[in-house]
This record gives C-alpha cells, structure tokens and sequence, in this order.
C-alpha cells in the first residue's frame, strides 16, 4: 500500500568525478559548529558552489530526469566529513523535494551508509524501522526531502565525506 521511492545511480568515471568534488570542496573548506557533531561547508558555498555541483553532475542527473520526466534545479548544496566519533543526528530536508547525496570517501569495510527512517511504524511491533540502502563510494541516492535520516557515528580513524543538494521542479 505504501512504497517510498529512492535512486541510486554509480556516477560514471568515478576517479575523474571524484577528483572534480574534492577541488570544490577545497574551494569551500569545512568549518566547524558548536551544534553540529560533523564539519560542513554548508555555510559557506554560494551559487557558483551549486554551479559547479550541477555541471560535475549533470549527466548522472539526466539519468534521474529521464526516469522521472521531469526537469530539476539544485537549489542547495554542501559537502560534510565525519572524522572518528563524529555523526549527523535524526534530520529532514522538507524545504526541497528531493535530497540528493554522493558518497565521496566511502569505504564499507569502515563507514556506514545514510539511515532512512520508515515513515511510519513497524505494523507488527509498532516500533520505528531504519534502512540502510546498500551503496559503494561513487554512488549517488536521490530520496525524497521529507524521509527523516541520519549519518551514523564514524567509528574509524578514516574520514567519510559526502556532498549533498536538493532538488526542486524546474521549468525549462
């Protein structure tokens, strides 16, 4: 009766992808805040940020708008790393449609994919249920903005990091 979508696409040319996110990401260092337990570039990046993401990613993105028929603007992005001890607690991002997250630094012998909240309760237990897509560095999710989800805590001393947008309906 009810089924939350979600995609997941394995960006092609992953090393020359990768090398392009991670000079952004330089351009637009992390910082530090005392409410979060994750660094982020978040307050940092300006549309030229957002300029970028899209160009680096517009061909994987196509795949997405192809498969949905519909036209799609960023309309916020941002990369976050996780050193050792560090997490994202239970969050959402309802101000878009769609979330989008690549996983940059990623090893699963180490790191955690996202969590996803089911957005109702368990029918035989009544009690919350967490998914955990199975994804590999390179991979993109797109699920919609409204599931709540987390980052679990980084138990290794290597860095996990991601890069994350939102997508909005765009007319062309």
């Amino acid at each position: 009766m009810f089924i939350v979508p979600y995609w997941k696409y394995s960006l092609k040319n992953w090393s020359k992808t990768k090398k392009e996110i991670k000079n952004i990401i330089k351009q637009y260092p992390y910082i530090s805040s005392k409410n979060q337990n994750f660094l982020s570039n978040r307050a940092r990046t300006t549309p030229e940020f957002i300029e970028e993401v899209a160009r680096i990613l517009e061909n994987s993105l196509q795949e997405f708008v192809q498969e949905v028929k519909q036209n799609f603007k960023i309309t916020s992005a941002w990369a976050t790393a996780y050193k050792k001890g560090m997490d994202h607690l239970l969050h959402n991002h309802s101000k878009s449609l769609f979330t989008c997250i690549v996983y940059v630094d990623f090893d699963p012998k180490f790191h955690q994919g996202t969590a996803f909240k089911q957005p109702f309760d368990q029918f035989d237990s009544g009690n919350v249920c967490f998914i955990v897509p199975e994804i590999k560095e390179g991979d993109m999710l797109i699920v919609p903005s409204n599931i709540e989800h987390y980052g679990p805590v980084n138990k290794s001393t290597t860095i996990k990091t991601i890069l994350a947008f939102n997508l909005n309906f765009y007319d062309k």
